[in-house]
């Protein structure tokens, strides 16, 4: 890792509490086209972005036409609220699900980082930051992009 990476990650303060973090695949069952959920998809984002803020939670959401992959990371009090909510909302089945420690936050910067795949390619949705060229999180964002794509491969 180059060291300007290192620099940018939040380092994980004496005395706070341990992070965890909470990797999960879903089958997507919001209805119509993937087209058209740009609505569901914002009110999903608006919601998890201020609750993760209250909660000291950070990450990144991808979703593609039939899967959503999602990384959070943050102290286990918050990421359990979070995940009673994730895992009662009914627009999505959890595939699998994995949490781990994490000894830095790869997504310090981001209450909820946001990605979709457009016949075009990939787009980046969110705060105005092109963090696939430099950021600390873009291994893990393309990390999510190819778990995404094996997930769904037939």
């Amino acid at each position: 890792m180059r060291g300007a990476d290192v620099t940018m990650m939040s380092m994980q303060a004496p005395g706070t509490p341990p992070l965890r973090a909470v990797t999960y695949v879903s089958d997507c069952l919001l209805d119509g086209a993937a087209a058209d959920w740009f609505i569901d998809v914002g009110g999903i984002l608006a919601a998890s972005r201020r609750r993760n803020a209250r909660l000291s939670v950070t990450g990144a959401l991808l979703l593609n036409d039939t899967h959503f992959v999602q990384v959070l990371e943050g102290p286990s009090d918050g990421l359990e609220e979070v995940l009673t909510v994730i895992r009662q909302d009914p627009r999505h089945r959890i595939l699998r699900m994995e949490e781990t420690d994490l000894p830095a936050r790869r997504f310090a910067a981001w209450s909820m980082a946001y990605l979709d795949r457009e016949a075009s390619g990939t787009a980046v949705l969110g705060p105005k930051h092109d963090f696939l060229a430099g950021s600390p999180a873009a291994p893990m964002l393309r990390t999510m992009e190819h778990l995404l794509d094996f997930a769904t491969e037939d």
